[in-house]
């Protein structure tokens, strides 16, 4: 399991907000909260016939994988019972949401320990080689991984965890992250971007070289990424961390 993950976890059951990532953390023994508040680990995986055009995901508390894949298909490899989320695909777009987590946690009589790697699995999300029309993806205190993903338009608002973006194409995205890394390879913007993050280091790897970029740093550098023409704008920001361009 990613430390970032651990300190999200450890933040939500001891009721702590950490004001800088690499603090102490206070994990919890996996097996006494597992039982009481989370099943047993799940595994399994659902085919979809659909089509889809759109994805909506608001997860939280995992490590979620998004891939190109042959068919759509989503599987979770040991994930507690109680943190999958809810799977919906009406109207050519595929929802997945949290259950409400919070509300199951009313015995504050738990044990402080240490969190197995384990505790929150991996959920993947397979979708077949075609450009959405929109992606919109929210998660928090959750390592966020993609590769082969192409959308016209695509949202991503991230806290507490990291991301990773590889191969994958955008016309037009939108990237934020709060405490955590943002890292990409291979990324091809078409036509504008923003990207913000805070208390994390940025390694931007991008595809093409007609970028022309507006960057902010507060507490960081930047480095230098020259291209011949300036075609798609990338507005990049960054607090607490450096931002490196490659191509």
């Amino acid at each position: 399991m990613k430390m970032i993950t651990k300190i999200g976890v450890g933040a939500i059951v001891c009721g702590i907000v950490f004001s800088a990532v690499g603090g102490t953390v206070f994990a919890l023994n996996y097996n006494k909260f597992n039982e009481k508040y989370l099943g047993e680990p799940v595994s399994y995986t659902k085919n979809f016939d659909e089509k889809i055009s759109e994805i909506e995901l608001d997860i939280s508390f995992m490590n979620i994988d998004i891939k190109e894949g042959d068919e759509l298909k989503i599987t979770a490899e040991s994930v507690p019972e109680k943190l999958l989320p809810d799977i919906d695909i009406s109207d050519k777009k595929l929802k997945i949401t949290d259950k409400d987590f919070k509300s199951r946690m009313k015995d504050k009589n738990f044990q402080l320990g240490n969190i197995a790697d384990e505790f929150v699995g991996t959920f993947t999300i397979y979708i077949p080689d075609k450009k959405l029309d929109k992606a919109d993806i929210n998660s928090a205190f959750s390592s966020l991984e993609i590769s082969g993903l192409k959308a016209d338009n695509i949202d991503i608002e991230c806290s507490f965890g990291e991301y990773i973006l590889n191969d994958s194409e955008f016309n037009n995205a939108d990237f934020t992250n709060s405490f955590g890394s943002f890292q990409t390879s291979d990324l091809k913007i078409k036509k504008s971007a923003k990207i913000e993050n805070s208390f994390g280091n940025m390694d931007i790897n991008l595809s093409g070289d007609n970028y022309g970029f507006d960057t902010v740093t507060s507490f960081g550098s930047t480095g230098d990424f020259n291209c011949p023409s300036e075609d798609v704008k990338i507005k990049v920001s960054n607090s607490f961390g450096d931002i490196n361009f490659t191509n």
